[in-house]
């Protein structure tokens, strides 16, 4: 879960890339996620001026033994008359420890 800003002006539309360097069955490899989607309709306070809290882009894939996470997300606030910055509150990746 990558989430995002509250402030509408710092916020993004979609997270470009997560790649996870994993080990599965003892080859190692990389998943990608591409293009991860923002749910404007479910965040976006109709009456507000901040983000709906909780607000975040979501990805649920299969378990794997991850070593590595990189997160791309490019800042196009500038673009679309924001601040010129992104902001995210938190990033949680959850799982559950595996016994090495």
């Amino acid at each position: 879960m990558v989430y995002n800003s509250r402030d509408y002006n710092k916020t993004f539309s979609n997270v470009k890339l997560i790649e996870m360097d994993f080990i599965k069955d003892g080859v190692e490899g990389t998943a990608f996620i591409k293009d991860l989607a923002f749910d404007w309709n479910m965040n976006v306070q109709k009456c507000g001026y901040k983000m709906r809290a909780g607000g975040s882009a979501v990805a649920v894939f299969n378990e794997l033994k991850v070593k590595q996470v990189r997160i791309t997300i490019e800042n196009t606030n500038d673009l679309k008359g924001g601040a010129g910055i992104t902001a995210l509150s938190e990033i949680y990746l959850l799982g559950k420890p595996v016994n090495s």
